[in-house]
């Protein structure tokens, strides 16, 4: 789910949003081995989501601390699908644009 590669911050959110996107709360320690992330990471962004409303604080019934996806998460995260693939549609696009306007550059210099 996670890739390797170098993620920014907003990706690192996501993350953790699709993570925490389960019927179950989850604890820290899961959201850092599926989120693919450290103990001090795992802080600053539960911080800002837990402060913008994407995700919520619980207590499980042994007194852990657990963390659930909101509404307003799952909301999020669905719109972020759908921008992405909405960029990755106009990428392709452009691909094709650029492909033909080439293909109209070399006709032209054949004459």
């Amino acid at each position: 789910m996670v890739s390797k590669a170098k993620r920014d911050s907003l990706t690192i959110l996501v993350d953790i949003l699709n993570t925490l996107n389960t019927p179950r709360a989850l604890r820290k320690m899961s959201i850092v081995y599926k989120a693919n992330l450290n103990f001090e990471r795992i802080e600053k962004y539960l911080s800002l989501l837990l402060r913008t409303g994407l995700i919520e604080r619980t207590m499980s019934p042994n007194e852990s601390e657990t963390y659930r996806i909101t509404r307003k998460g799952q909301v999020f995260i669905s719109r972020y699908a759908e921008l992405m693939a909405f960029l990755k549609l106009s990428e392709a696009e452009n691909s094709s644009d650029r492909e033909q306007c080439s293909q109209v550059q070399w006709m032209l210099k054949k004459k």
